[in-house]
């Protein structure tokens, strides 16, 4: 599992961006307790202070419906790419995307925070 170092003492921000033509629910986790849930494409989530989130494991889960059309050609065009904001650092990162059925697809992406 990716580590990703906070600094010290700095306010943490996640910034969720996704397009797609399928219809979207997403789940923000620090250590499987829900912080944050959203329907939208595109939305940002205070996560805390580096101290309080040292050790944790961060997981979003964004699932996609296909009502119509081809989920093979939606899933390889949907982008989804997540923003990590500390203090004056971004850091970027994509996720993996996995086909549960003929209208259902999910993005995920889980990592562990730490304090410098």
């Amino acid at each position: 599992m990716e580590e990703v170092i906070l600094g010290k003492n700095k306010d943490v921000k996640l910034v969720v961006k996704i397009s797609s033509d399928a219809m979207v629910g997403s789940n923000v986790s620090l250590n499987d307790t829900k912080v944050r849930n959203s329907g939208l494409y595109n939305f940002n989530s205070n996560l805390g202070n580096s101290k309080e989130l040292d050790s944790k494991i961060l997981s979003i889960v964004s699932n996609f419906f296909v009502s119509d059309g081809n989920i093979k050609m939606i899933l390889k065009n949907t982008s989804v790419t997540y923003v990590l904001k500390f203090g004056e650092e971004t850091k970027e990162f994509t996720c993996k995307k996995v086909k549960i059925n003929a209208h259902l697809f999910m993005a995920y992406f889980v990592i562990k925070l730490k304090e410098n």
